[in-house]
Formats: structure tokens, sequence, C-alpha cells
């Protein structure tokens, strides 16, 4: 399989719940979130003397952001159902000291 295809999504295909049998048990289930802008997150970075090596847009993340608008490809990974291109869902950023 190539790469291309590895991120092409199965559009028919909804996501199962898993078989509780097989998931691992989270004892701690706290988390935060916080929502900055990419433009914020940059600004930040360089201010703070860092060198900005690589951005790189998904159209995809690893949860149903956004119920009844995703479907699920074979990896497990969430796209929309139309045009997912048109939705950076998650990015990878990565930045050194300068």
């Amino acid at each position: 399989m190539q790469a291309a295809e590895a991120h092409k999504p199965d559009r028919g295909h909804r996501r199962r719940a898993p078989d509780p049998s097989t998931l691992d048990v989270f004892t701690h289930r706290l988390s935060h979130t916080w929502n900055h802008g990419l433009g914020e997150i940059i600004t930040t970075l360089l201010d703070a003397g860092m060198r900005l090596t690589a951005l790189v847009e998904h159209d995809s993340v690893p949860w149903e952001a956004l119920p009844g608008q995703m479907v699920v490809d074979n990896a497990g990974e969430w796209r929309l159902n139309t045009a997912p291109e048109r939705l950076a869902a998650s990015y990878t950023l990565l930045a050194i000291k300068a």
C-alpha cells in the first residue's frame, strides 16, 4: 500500500464500539485542553526564541471531533464526511531553540 492510500478515508464505514475486554483501563482520566489559534502558538514560539522547522497539517484526528459529520478510516482516524481536505483537523509542529 502506498503512503497516499494509507490516509484515504473509508467513507462508508462507521466506527463500532470496541470490545471492553480488549481495552486498557485508565486510572487517571483528567485531561486539560486549551483553544489557541495557530497564529498565537507560532508567535509565542518565535517570541520565546524558538525556530520553526516544520509545520504539517492533517485532515484527521484520532477521535470523532464533530459527531455525525465524520467517518473513520481503517487506521482509526476520523475525517469530515465531505471534502476532508478543507479542514486542517490537526497539525504537527516542530520547533528548536534558536
